[in-house]
């Protein structure tokens, strides 16, 4: 019996040690990351910017090894909140090398949480880049948060790019909808964020994101929602970035971007500052100022356009009957929504130099579309990609699984992100794009495709 009890403990000496060894526990306190929030957000080969969701006593210091100690270029706050965002833009940094970020705490001058992070190879002729949208903070989708951050961090891209939805908002357990103020939104965001493991890892991953009706503030919002002034305020907080010429260049009002690296050109478009309720607006999905830049960007660039929105560009709507025999459209759209601005999209795509694909999430399903030829000149394709943690709306028997959009050419229901590879070969625009999820070690689905103009 006492060989028995020996061998019992000295079997969880081990497991003691192994768990200490794996969480590098020290004395009282520990390091793991997770202390602060931190975002990674508009990087160069030789810049970078980093938002830091700190709490708003804490007096501390950033330091990245080898180039000392990071001056804090803006705080952004909000009422009666118990967190700030700082932000840092680090430069003279070179794509081979690795750094870290230490945040240290003015009292006592100790490390409190660090960081690994790297520039980007912009000069690079092909991306690897992983599409999410629709990141629920529900305590209901803990086991699949975990599982699905896990599986995308495995793959090492070049960066992320979240197209809507990062924050609920309006979750019904918290904030009524249309009634979101400045409080509310920065309260749900910091729920949000500072659960989702993404920005508590060790190591750091660029990610260009805009946002969709919920990380704006309420369902199916446009530019009458009261409190617009304010989610700008907090979300390029937490996803701005500073200005990189030749790379990135940021909106002054509203969240739309454009990033250029790896022989693309990315368009990050902002379908919510400016969307205007009715469907019979010549620029209602953006705005008329919006558009205005985004045809410049298409008419400047000689290297194939990934063109990103919240929701779809091309789907039809998809209309259901309630019980009580009233019509309801179930899903949002470019293409359905705002079919005028949409006819001057295609027509101002067609006559540009460079090829255009489109990129989207917000439905709750991922899928690959296909654009006739007749469309634009070409044959071209939408890549959909939704949820990565969020509700799958299950259909019952008898009833369709997917919302209408006859151009699709394969889809899947289910927690997803989409990982694509892109590149330009001799003249042809090379894609590859496959469904990862966690209820499986394989693709839910892969596809490879070619684009030329």
């Amino acid at each position: 019996m006492k060989k028995l009890l020996f061998l019992c403990f000295l079997f969880v000496s081990a497991c003691q040690t192994i768990g200490q060894g794996n969480y590098n526990i020290k004395g009282d306190t520990n390091d793991l990351p997770g202390w602060v929030s931190v975002f990674q957000t508009a990087t160069s080969s030789t810049e970078t910017t980093i938002n830091i969701l700190r709490p708003r006593l804490a007096e501390l210091n950033y330091e990245v090894e080898g180039l000392g100690n990071q001056k804090i270029i803006k705080t952004v706050s909000g009422p009666h909140i118990h967190w700030k965002v700082d932000r840092i833009h680090i430069k003279d940094l070179s794509p081979q090398k690795k750094y870290r970020l230490n945040v240290r705490k003015k009292r006592g001058n100790r490390i409190i949480d660090w960081r690994e992070f790297k520039s980007l190879n912009t000069d690079k002729k092909s991306a690897q880049f992983i599409v999410g949208s629709c990141m629920s903070d529900s305590h209901a989708f803990k086991h699949v948060r975990d599982r699905i951050w896990d599986r995308i961090q495995s793959h090492d891209v070049d960066f992320l790019l979240l197209l809507g939805d990062q924050v609920y908002v309006d979750d019904f357990d918290f904030v009524k909808r249309q009634k979101a103020n400045e409080f509310d939104i920065w309260t749900r965001y910091i729920d949000s964020l500072r659960k989702i493991p993404l920005f508590q890892m060790r190591k750091l991953t660029p990610v260009f994101a805009v946002w969709d009706d919920h990380d704006f503030g309420t369902n199916d919002s446009d530019k009458n929602f009261k409190s617009k002034k304010a989610a700008e305020k907090i979300f390029t907080a937490f996803f701005g970035g500073e200005n990189i010429k030749g790379v990135y260049e940021s909106s002054k009002s509203g969240v739309f971007a454009s990033f250029d690296g790896f022989g693309h050109r990315f368009l990050l478009m902002d379908n919510r500052y400016y969307r205007e309720p009715s469907q019979k607006k010549a620029f209602g999905h953006w705005g008329k100022k919006q558009h205005q830049w985004f045809k410049e960007k298409l008419t400047q660039s000689q290297n194939p356009i990934w063109l990103a929105n919240g929701n779809q560009f091309f789907a039809p709507a998809t209309i259901i009957t309630r019980k009580n025999g009233s019509k309801k459209q179930i899903n949002e759209s470019f293409y359905a929504d705002h079919p005028e601005h949409f006819k001057t999209l295609m027509s101002d795509i067609k006559k540009a130099q460079s090829p255009v694909a489109f990129l989207s999430g917000d439905i709750h399903l991922s899928e690959l579309v296909e654009v006739e030829k007749e469309l634009l000149g070409y044959k071209t394709y939408e890549v959909t990609s939704s949820p990565l943690h969020s509700y799958i709306f299950r259909s019952k028997s008898g009833e369709q699984k997917f919302l209408n959009n006859p151009r699709r050419i394969i889809g899947h229901k289910d927690h997803n992100y989409i990982l694509v590879e892109s590149s330009k070969v001799e003249g042809r625009w090379n894609i590859k794009a496959t469904s990862y999820g966690v209820t499986q070690d394989t693709p839910y689905f892969q596809k490879e495709f070619s684009i030329k103009k």
